[in-house]
């Protein structure tokens, strides 16, 4: 048991040690291309294996996944940013693939939390990389952040573990596409059709899936958290083990849908159809949670400056009443991300004082590795008599030069 404890103290010693001294770290795209130009874009394109330094600890597959994500953050941004295409990251082992120049490995070779790099295969580069975006192309693993696919012709495709984050897919046609396990935080999905898509353990954290064809397509395991379903056709959608906090499936077409052990906590249903779920929520929901409990209001001040270094405090202070104005004391508020991390988005939690007030100081940590820019809010989770509520959203970046890793 102690040998278990000493692993996984150094593991987390190694994670931090690994980000916060990570050269990349902290460079926007501009800073990134004005310290090193174009000097990764010489040499021939060829496959390699990176194996990172750091040995995981945990079993879960979950919690293994992240802790793996952790390690390679560094290096994975900085490759992101030098050019790198194509990139894999291997979520059972310490290593990703990628298709980048040799002036690109020769120089992540000598990164020091960069065990070794090792060329697969030289790459033709008038083969497909993650290009062309066409029917049936394998697009697995590509990133595609912020791409702009208005109206394309993607059926499918496989987008597995690919990152679509603010991708703009409005009037797509991805039917029959592979989507497991991507990421699709902000993605724009409106008026596409998703028919047979399979989304399992895909994450769409407040995606905009509106007036979109979502026939036999499958959620399994995914999370959804505050993504819009308004109004699109959801007809033997598979959402079991998914997460639907806050997600919006007003005016939809549930007909068939399987909710086995989905989480719906404040999942808004209002005006859906064909699904027992409807008319529980239409009918007694309506009556239970709108009439008998009286609704709330809590609120977050505005947060001075978003941007934080790593490991510098920051304070969440608001305060909570009801709508007739009265204070409401000794309630737990939570103060939560949009965040991957922590999974279940809470950075800090408090208690309102005698006068509905409520203040908390902690330290920013890496909430997400991605872009390092989250939404923060407040929330309470009501009782029986009063109603829950959300706070409006802040901004908050944090440069995780110095940051601990979230756990």
């Amino acid at each position: 048991m102690l040998s278990k404890i000493m692993n996984y103290t150094i593991s987390l010693f190694v994670i931090s040690f690994l980000i916060t001294s990570n050269i990349v770290f902290g460079y926007s795209a501009s800073e990134f291309t004005a310290k090193y130009h174009n000097q990764f874009s010489e040499g021939e394109k060829v496959k390699v294996l990176v194996k990172v330094k750091g040995e995981p600890v945990n079993k879960d597959p979950a919690k293994l996944a992240r802790e793996i994500r952790y390690y390679q953050a560094g290096v994975l941004k900085f490759i992101h940013l030098a050019g790198a295409i194509n990139v894999i990251s291997d979520t059972k082992h310490n290593q990703f693939s990628a298709i980048m120049t040799t002036s690109l490995a020769e120089k992540i070779a000598t990164r020091y939390d960069v065990i070794s790099v090792t060329k697969i295969d030289t790459v033709d580069v008038s083969t497909q990389l993650c290009f062309p975006i066409e029917p049936g192309a394998n697009l697995s693993g590509c990133d595609l952040y912020a791409a702009r696919l208005r109206n394309a012709d993607l059926r499918g495709v496989n987008l597995t573990n690919a990152n679509l984050k603010g991708a703009d897919l409005t009037g797509a046609d991805l039917s029959g596409a592979d989507l497991r396990s991507a990421f699709l935080k902000y993605a724009q999905l409106d008026e596409t059709n998703l028919s047979n898509v399979n989304f399992s353990f895909a994450k769409l954290i407040r995606a905009d899936i509106t007036n979109a064809n979502l026939t036999n397509a499958s959620f399994y395991g995914a999370t959804l958290y505050q993504s819009d379903f308004t109004n699109s056709d959801l007809t033997n959608v598979d959402f079991r083990f998914s997460i639907l906090t806050y997600a919006n499936l007003s005016f939809t077409n549930l007909d068939g849908v399987n909710f086995e052990s989905a989480g719906t906590w404040g999942t808004n249903l209002n005006q859906c159809r064909n699904h027992e779920f409807c008319e529980e929520y239409n009918i007694s929901y309506a009556k239970e949670k709108i009439f008998s409990q009286e609704k709330t209001i809590v609120e977050l001040f505005p947060i001075r400056s978003p941007n934080f270094n790593g490991g510098e405090p920051i304070v969440f202070s608001g305060r909570l009443y009801t709508e007739s104005g009265q204070k409401i004391t000794h309630a737990e508020i939570l103060i939560k991300s949009d965040g991957p991390c922590p999974s279940d988005g809470i950075i800090a939690k408090t208690t309102t004082d005698k006068y509905g007030d409520y203040s908390i100081r902690t330290l920013t940590k890496i909430w997400d590795p991605y872009d390092n820019l989250i939404n923060i809010h407040a929330e309470f989770s009501g009782n029986e008599k009063l109603a829950p509520s959300s706070s409006q959203n802040e901004v908050v970046v944090v440069f995780p030069k110095n940051a601990e890793s979230c756990k």
